[in-house]
């Protein structure tokens, strides 16, 4: 962490890099993604300028950071145990999104691999 207020950065995502993860996060939910796809939207720039720029490994330690945030224990404290602003967050929502998409995507998956991947509403 780095800053302060505004200027915040949590391992160098700035506020509204951190607001893009977390919009991306309850658009897709959590998985086995490829940061090429999302990266362009948090750095505004090309996959090729932020591969040449950037340790691609911050998007996993920031994305694991953010899972461990959530995974904390409830309160009413405006920080993280690591000291790290909750802006506002609401943690309760977070997950049942998460919940939500993932069941989604099980209930995907089971149906694809029990109907032959074949449409299972009738029309």
């Amino acid at each position: 962490m780095e800053g302060e207020g505004n200027s915040l950065k949590v391992l160098g995502f700035n506020q509204s890099q951190r607001n893009t993860f977390f919009q991306i996060l309850m658009r897709f939910g959590v998985g086995d993604f490829d940061w090429k796809e999302f990266a362009p939207r948090i750095k505004q720039k090309t996959w090729h300028e932020i591969e040449a720029k950037f340790d691609l490994s911050i998007f996993n330690k920031y994305g694991n950071l953010f899972m461990s945030h959530i995974a904390e224990d409830i309160n009413d404290s405006p920080t993280f145990s690591d000291g790290v602003s909750k802006e506002g967050l609401q943690i309760e929502d977070v997950l049942v999104r998460i919940a939500v998409l993932l069941s989604i995507r099980e209930k995907v998956k089971f149906a694809s691999e029990n109907h032959g991947g074949t449409h299972i509403y009738k029309v």
